[in-house]
């Protein structure tokens, strides 16, 4: 049972959701959310949500964990950095906890935790990475090393227009 009642389970090894059909039509996408029930007690890097260039290392965006945080990270072609934002308190803690992450037209990036602005930030969409060729539920493909989740995820959801904060909290 997941967190609205469906949900899937991830073994941290090779279980993902493949929506590369559907990575090149999130190429244009500027801003929009990601949001994600899930429930993991990892403490290494594990990822709820990707869209990458898998032939690329560094070339991807992603919502996932590390070390218990939850983060949200583009790497890409325009307008990127290396650092994360990254919520200030760990969630690992095998509990239910909602994720969202939102990004406006000025690339003004906020990512919540269940319910609450956790950090926020200058950080772009999916636009800033060319070439999408890869998008996944519980992974990140990318050359050489891909990170798959470990756990529990509900519910994942790609919206084209940015959340309000009460949207992401009702």
């Amino acid at each position: 049972a997941g967190a609205l009642a469906g949900g899937l389970n991830f073994d941290g090894t090779d279980d993902h959701v493949d929506l590369k059909t559907h990575a090149a039509s999130m190429q244009g996408l500027a801003q929009g959310t990601v949001a994600a029930w899930f429930k993991s007690d990892t403490g290494s890097l594990r990822t709820i949500f990707s869209v990458s260039k898998a032939s690329a290392t560094d070339r991807y965006a992603r919502l996932y964990l590390e070390s218990g945080v939850l983060k949200w990270k583009v790497l890409g072609d325009t307008g990127t950095t290396t650092s994360s934002l990254a919520s200030p308190q760990t969630v690992n803690d095998n509990a239910w906890h909602h994720a969202a992450v939102t990004v406006d037209a000025s690339q003004n990036a906020r990512l919540y935790v269940d319910g609450e602005l956790a950090s926020e930030g200058p950080r772009p969409f999916f636009s800033a990475v060319f070439g999408l060729d890869s998008m996944h539920i519980g992974r990140t493909e990318k050359s050489g090393d891909d990170e798959y989740w470990r756990g529990q995820l509900d519910d994942v959801r790609v919206l084209d227009r940015p959340l309000s904060a009460a949207e992401i909290s009702a």
